[in-house]
């Protein structure tokens, strides 16, 4: 089953599924639209390819307290609602579609081999040059894949697993929170058995119209900065050899701190001094800008 977490987006999820919602449904992959909207037009949206799709494309609506610097209460709470129903669960973020295309002939037989979890992205991101390639060992695991598993749709988990995860690594105020996902996954494997995979192809199929927005850049540095440096510290010890090279991984794939970002932040008015002042001690434990 596919997520798709959105907020006040129809247009966004109209464009999703015009694009790849016949593509999911000729794979016999279901959908769920994870919505938190506080308008009906996403739900109208998903009503009509709800009966294209005979069922197989559906709409729900979160209910839950909505955070407005972490999306984690919603993932989880998607997670406990379909990971009992479904053997693997795929979040996905609205702005990027799946090429099924792609991925799905080599996707099954990876999910052959019951892996609790399988890192995917597209060949420009496999950062390792590992393509295809098993996981038992938790450390290896982070230093390859970890980077990969911090955006929705970078993952796909195992409804056993997930549902383990949920149960045992909840949120944590300073250990987990703002990147649940994959933080709690590496929390964790890192004293339990497990099989994970990774696996790179042409997946992603972007919305020209849904790049960085303003949720973005209003928690620059609470999410790239703060939180890092908290959830970072917190891992267990033997991932701590391999978080300097995660977090020069993280900087040259992403840019979030790059001088043109931070420029984008400031113009937007968000990047205020008395922000830079608090965060001024851990952005060099992330950054080099």
């Amino acid at each position: 089953c596919i997520i798709i977490p959105t907020h006040n987006r129809a247009d966004i999820i109209q464009d999703h599924l015009n694009a790849v919602g016949a593509l999911y449904c000729s794979y016999g992959v279901d959908v769920v639209i994870f919505d938190s909207s506080d308008r009906e037009d996403t739900q109208a949206v998903v009503a009509e390819w709800t009966e294209k799709s005979h069922g197989a494309i559906q709409y729900y609506r979160f209910e839950g307290e909505l955070d407005d610097a972490s999306l984690d209460g919603k993932v989880m709470a998607a997670y406990d609602l379909f990971c009992d129903k479904y053997e693997y669960l795929w979040m996905n973020r609205d702005k990027c579609g799946i090429n099924l295309n792609a991925c799905a002939a080599e996707l099954l037989k990876i999910l052959e081999e019951r892996p609790d979890m399988v890192s995917i992205h597209n060949q420009k991101d496999d950062y390792h040059g590992v393509g295809k390639k098993s996981y038992t060992n938790a450390t290896e695991l982070f230093k390859e894949q970890f980077n990969s598993m911090t955006t929705l749709g970078g993952t796909i988990v195992s409804g056993t697993f997930i549902r383990i995860v949920l149960t045992e690594i909840p949120l944590n105020p300073v250990k987990n929170y703002g990147l649940w996902q994959p933080v709690a996954f590496f929390q964790y494997i890192a004293n339990h058995k497990f099989l994970a995979y990774s696996y790179s192809c042409d997946v992603n199929i972007y919305h020209p119209d849904a790049l960085k927005g303003s949720f973005w850049m209003k928690q620059l540095l609470y999410q790239w900065v703060e939180r890092f440096y908290f959830m970072f510290c917190n891992l267990p010890a033997g991932y701590t050899a391999e978080i300097p090279s995660v977090l020069l991984e993280w900087n040259r794939r992403y840019h979030l701190l790059d001088v043109t970002n931070l420029l984008t932040a400031r113009s937007r008015g968000f990047l205020l001094p008395a922000e830079v002042e608090k965060n001024r001690e851990w952005i060099p434990f992330v950054s080099t800008t």
